[in-house]
């Protein structure tokens, strides 16, 4: 019995420190492959937060420039238009007006500065086109109002010529006269160009307007898109986050539980199983119980 129980304490001893190696071999393969699993992540969590970052920079710089050209065509439309008052006015108010509205837009970011692209490449085109005409490129020199009292200036040194040849009774009636029609022909060449280029002082008026308006899309569009993916990958990190936190909980519980009873469990098969030989051995004592009586 006592041999017995030797072997029941060496084997008992040998099968727990055997369940216990494998046990611990087991959840270290299982750790290690969490631990590895949420480095990876991180990695890929901050990558996506740098290519966010680096993304809406990027965009940011290019409306920089897009916002540049806008403004100096913008500029540009209100020199030419300089000698028509109306058309300034009405260029300044929808310009105005558009920078103050920030009506949200269904579209990305992409897709308005494709359109203020389009737009600000048409308006470029029709602004090289205006340009070319004769009367809103003189006007926007020289305004009528200024030409009008120019043309009061420059009658000043006919004065002493009309009187050397002596119109002097007839001097304020001639100089009247050759300053009222002046100032009349340049009226009607005024509203000949009023008239004339109107239309397109509107068209280009309307797409200044559009340009700024998809302007004001692409900087809202690209902050709510920056904002929400953001977003986005802060839960994926913190929902993956706790998914890899769940399954080392659930490790590290199974490996205590496992602890706790499996080598009660072991202990028990051990006790109940047959001792090595034994039968053996009670055979060969039977054996010589049988020779002795015999004998």
């Amino acid at each position: 019995l006592q041999q017995r129980q030797q072997w029941i304490d060496r084997a008992w001893k040998n099968s727990k420190q055997r369940f216990l190696q494998n046990l611990e071999e087991n959840e270290g393969h299982q750790k290690y492959s969490i631990q590895k699993t949420m480095l990876d992540h991180e990695k890929e969590h901050q990558a996506a937060v740098s290519q966010n970052e680096a993304d809406f920079e990027e965009f940011q710089a290019a409306l920089v420039n897009d916002r540049r050209i806008f403004k100096a065509l913008a500029a540009l439309a209100s020199k030419s238009f300089r000698g028509y008052q109306s058309w300034l006015n009405k260029l300044t108010s929808e310009l105005k007006n558009e920078q103050n509205n920030h009506s949200p837009t269904q579209r990305s970011a992409a897709e308005n500065r494709d359109d203020l692209h389009h737009q600000l490449q048409v308006t470029d085109a029709s602004l090289l086109v205006f340009r070319k005409h004769l009367l809103p490129r003189f006007f926007a020199v020289i305004p009528l109002s200024l030409l009008c009292i120019l043309i009061l200036i420059l009658h000043l040194p006919l004065i002493p010529v009309l009187n050397h040849f002596g119109f002097e009774k007839n001097l304020w009636p001639i100089l009247g006269g050759s300053s009222l029609s002046l100032m009349l022909g340049s009226g009607l060449l005024h509203l000949i160009g009023r008239m004339r280029w109107r239309t397109e002082a509107t068209r280009i008026t309307a797409n200044l307007k559009l340009s700024r308006r998809l302007l004001t899309h692409c900087e809202l569009a690209l902050d709510n898109s920056h904002e929400q993916n953001r977003e986005e990958i802060q839960m994926q990190h913190k929902s993956t986050t706790e998914q890899l936190d769940g399954k080392w909980k659930d490790v590290l519980s199974s490996s205590a539980q496992t602890r706790q009873n499996k080598p009660e469990a072991a202990l028990d098969d051990k006790k109940t199983a047959p001792w090595p030989h034994s039968s053996s051995r009670i055979k060969h004592a039977a054996n010589k119980s049988k020779t002795n009586t015999s004998v």
